[in-house]
């Protein structure tokens, strides 16, 4: 099987917005040019995955059938490693779209793809405008792999953690 990846753009795209706007403009681009892609990623297509958003929305601007198949996510595997039911209320927020939380903690929380110490730092700054320094979250990182790691810590040191990487989320309990 031949393959591609985007790799390359990765390494130098300046934000991961205009990255994801390459990879979803380069496959819509090959599939007009008559290209069969299969374009694949870790987990759900549906969950934390905005390059799949945006695959949606410009095939359709531009006429390029696209044929998303569903998948296991690493929800699934967050909610047994915190114990919790999502069905108690549980608010997803992507760290790129920290400033978009809510004003009251009225929900558990979870926030997805904490990729650095710079967004985890972002994080923590306006969690802790909502919740107390030292109150305790579920720092979780590479959540169903072999090095998996879930550990309590203060909300002041999230961004203190030494493994923090694009598998790295945060679940905050709901306050009271």
């Amino acid at each position: 099987i031949l393959f591609d990846t985007y790799d390359g753009l990765y390494e130098r795209a300046e934000s991961f917005d205009a990255l994801y706007r390459a990879i979803a403009d380069d496959l819509v681009r090959r599939a007009e040019a008559g290209e069969e892609l299969v374009y694949a990623v870790p987990g759900s297509p549906f969950v934390a995955e905005r390059t799949v958003v945006l695959l949606r929305g410009l095939s359709r601007e531009r006429g390029v059938a696209v044929e998303i198949l569903p998948a296991m996510s690493f929800l699934e595997a967050m909610y047994g490693a915190v114990g919790i039911d999502p069905v108690d209320g549980l608010a997803i927020l992507d760290a790129e779209d920290i400033e978009r939380l809510p004003g009251e903690p009225g929900m558990a929380l979870l926030v997805t793809q904490i990729y650095d110490k710079r967004t985890a730092s972002d994080a923590k700054l306006m969690l802790m405008e909502r919740y107390p320094d030292d109150f305790a979250v579920i720092y979780l990182s590479h959540l169903a792999l072999p090095d998996a790691s879930v550990r309590r810590i203060p909300l002041y040191e999230l961004d203190r953690q030494p493994d923090i990487d694009h598998l790295t989320c945060l679940f905050v309990p709901k306050m009271g």
